[in-house]
């Protein structure tokens, strides 16, 4: 399976071990928001993998992530013109799993499928893999010949096998990430 990760530069070493080694990791700095839009050799780049993860910075009804420094990683109007991209999304950014989230709309225009968020907070390592770092590395090893469905099940189940084995903190991190859906346009 292709992957692409964008992702905050603090996040960059959880990220990079819950993807695989095969996976593409673009960080935000130094790319930010105007790297991605029509007429830089980056606009498309999502549509060229299977699986799209944000690690980014999302708020409540706002239609932009953010990377470190308050940055700019992505506007709405600069993910919704990307017309080629990948089928499936997985995003630990806070907030995209809510009702009606601008962003979740920004991703269906762009082309995705499916896309697996929670509501509200997200929790993910900076070093290491904790909360939803850790559901995104079984979801991504289960994913394959399933569906986002069935592998988000399997890597929950998993995931509460391997909990007890954490420190409080990290168990009530991952306890948010248990709440993550499947989205569907």
């Amino acid at each position: 399976m292709n992957v692409i990760a964008y992702t905050a530069k603090r996040y960059e070493r959880a990220t990079r071990r819950v993807v695989g080694r095969r996976a593409v990791v673009i960080t935000c700095p130094p790319y930010d928001d105007g790297y991605f839009v029509e007429g830089k050799i980056q606009y498309g780049l999502f549509g060229n993998y299977d699986l799209a993860v944000f690690n980014l910075h999302g708020f409540p009804n706002l239609p932009v992530w953010l990377g470190d420094d308050q940055l700019i990683a992505m506007k709405g109007s600069t993910l919704s013109s990307q017309r080629h991209f990948a089928k499936g999304v997985f995003a630990i950014n806070c907030n995209l799993g809510d009702i009606g989230h601008p962003m979740l709309q920004c991703l269906w225009d762009a082309g995705a499928e499916w896309v697996v968020a929670g509501d509200g907070l997200n929790y993910g390592g900076t070093m290491w893999p904790v909360g939803t770092d850790i559901l995104l590395r079984w979801f991504r090893r289960s994913l394959e010949g399933k569906t986002p469905e069935q592998a988000l099940v399997r890597a929950k189940k998993i995931a509460r096998w391997v909990a007890p084995q954490f420190t409080a903190d990290q168990r009530l991190a991952l306890r948010d990430a248990l709440k993550f859906e499947v989205h569907r346009n």
